[in-house]
C-alpha cells in the first residue's frame, strides 16, 4: 500500500462512521460534516503505509468500505507498492 492521489488526511476533523480491523489492516469509513464528503481510509498497522479513497456522491459508501482493494484497483490506485518493495 502507498499514499495515493486520493489521500487527504489533513483538514477538518472527520467522524468515524464504521471501522474494522483484520490481520493488521484497519479500514475506516469517514464523513466530513462541513463538506458532506465520505472517504475510506485503509491503514497497515505494521507500517506507515495507507491509502484513502474518496466516495463519490451517489456511490455506495458501504461497498467501498467492504471492498476497498477492489475499488482501489478499479480506480488505478497502486496499493501494492509497499508489498513489492518488501519482496525485493
Amino acid at each position: 500500500m502507498n499514499d495515493s492521489h486520493d489521500h487527504a488526511t489533513e483538514g477538518p476533523a472527520r467522524i468515524v462512521l464504521a471501522e474494522r480491523k483484520n490481520a493488521g489492516i484497519q479500514v475506516t469509513l469517514l464523513w466530513a460534516e462541513d463538506t458532506n464528503a465520505v472517504a475510506v481510509l485503509v491503514r497497515d498497522d505494521g507500517g506507515d503505509e495507507q491509502f484513502e479513497l474518496s466516495v463519490e456522491p451517489g456511490a455506495d459508501a458501504l461497498d467501498t468500505f467492504e471492498h476497498p482493494y477492489a475499488h482501489a484497483a478499479w480506480r488505478g490506485v497502486d496499493y501494492r507498492l509497499g508489498d513489492l518493495r518488501r519482496a525485493a
